[in-house]
């Protein structure tokens, strides 16, 4: 314990020890003041502490990728792992939830291995990263868009049928302004999830590669990301994960400018060097 004490106070500096105990704080607080309900016969305590878990423990793993620490890989499987079952419970974002059982613990995994051949010539426990070409960029942008649009209109199809989004804001909202649409109502709810469902899946597959290709444009990825989950949250009153999104936010910001010092830094000495 005095050893863990120890690594921790020497391996995180002062903003990042307060920004985690700030996580914890607003999860534990948001999942008091606004619980789960009970949903598809499941427990709302249940959801609660489920969805408490993954919001610290996968905030906690950014900050490490953040530190281009390779360890974050192995200990997002576990969040990956409750967030397969919050979902199945649920019977929501099951893009998102195939995404993290099909992709995101095999991607992990192996990302760990691939980071592992990587490390900086001076500091062992980081590992050297790198940025993306212009005509990478673009290609990841028109795929980002095409895919969504297939998965999103698909989702909708097909997608089960569920109640944890009965009588969600985004419901009110659409009857609040137009009350001759009730009859209509949940099935455009639905069609407006299944989009933002897809749009989600495809940034998480690719904000993984690039993570996995150790591309500083993983962070500017995930910022678009972090905006769209936004919204699904607040339209799903998932004020939980909200705080998710906030430390996704303010870490993927830290990430990118430490990502970015870093590549300078790199790039300097390789110019000295040659």
């Amino acid at each position: 314990m005095k050893n863990l004490i120890l690594k921790i106070k020497n391996d995180f500096s002062t903003y990042e020890k307060l920004w985690m105990l700030v996580m914890i704080i607003l999860a534990v607080g948001a999942g008091v003041i606004w619980p789960e309900e009970d949903t598809n016969g499941w427990s709302g305590t249940l959801l609660n502490v489920m969805s408490i878990f993954i919001t610290i423990v996968g905030l906690f793993c950014e900050l490490l990728f953040s530190k281009q620490r390779r360890s974050a890989f192995l200990i997002y499987n576990s969040v990956e792992v409750v967030t397969v079952a919050y979902y199945l419970m649920t019977k929501t974002q099951y893009l998102s939830m195939f995404a993290a059982l099909l992709y995101w613990i095999p991607a992990h995994t192996f990302g760990y291995f691939a980071w592992n051949k990587h490390k900086d010539r001076k500091d062992k426990e980081i590992t050297v990263i790198r940025r993306l070409k212009k005509w990478q960029t673009a290609v990841i942008l028109i795929s980002t868009v095409a895919i969504t649009i297939a998965g999103g209109y698909l989702l909708a199809k097909y997608g089960p049928e569920t109640d944890y989004y009965d009588d969600n804001i985004l419901e009110k909202i659409i009857l609040y302004y137009n009350p001759s649409l009730v009859a209509d109502v949940k099935e455009i709810v639905k069609t407006v999830f299944a989009y933002l469902d897809s749009s989600l899946f495809v940034m998480a597959i690719i904000d993984g590669i690039l993570m996995f290709f150790r591309s500083r444009d993983s962070w500017w990825t995930w910022h678009i990301f972090t905006a769209v989950d936004t919204v699904v949250r607040i339209l799903s009153g998932q004020w939980v994960f909200l705080v998710y999104d906030i430390g996704y936010f303010t870490n993927t910001t830290y990430g990118n400018i430490k990502w970015t010092q870093y590549i300078k830094k790199n790039e300097a000495l390789e110019k000295q060097e040659g």
